[in-house]
């Protein structure tokens, strides 16, 4: 299977959406920190299920919400 961007993959969605549900086991420091501002905007609430980061990682909890909010 191919994977997108998340940029990418909200290119043929509506300009606001309501709620995101993220459960992509140890990924979500990958793709919440590497997609532009301007996509995590268009969320209204995400919701992530957190997974410690990986060990030798710059990656933190309070890293992931300090740069969304």
């Amino acid at each position: 299977m191919r994977s997108v961007p998340l940029s990418e993959a909200m290119a043929t969605l509506p300009d606001r959406i309501d709620l995101v549900k993220m459960d992509i086991e140890g990924s979500e420091f990958e793709v919440l920190l590497h997609t532009p501002r301007e996509t995590l905007q268009r969320f209204q609430r995400i919701n992530v299920e957190h997974h410690e980061p990986p060990v030798g990682t710059p990656y933190s909890k309070a890293g992931l919400i300090a740069r969304n909010h």
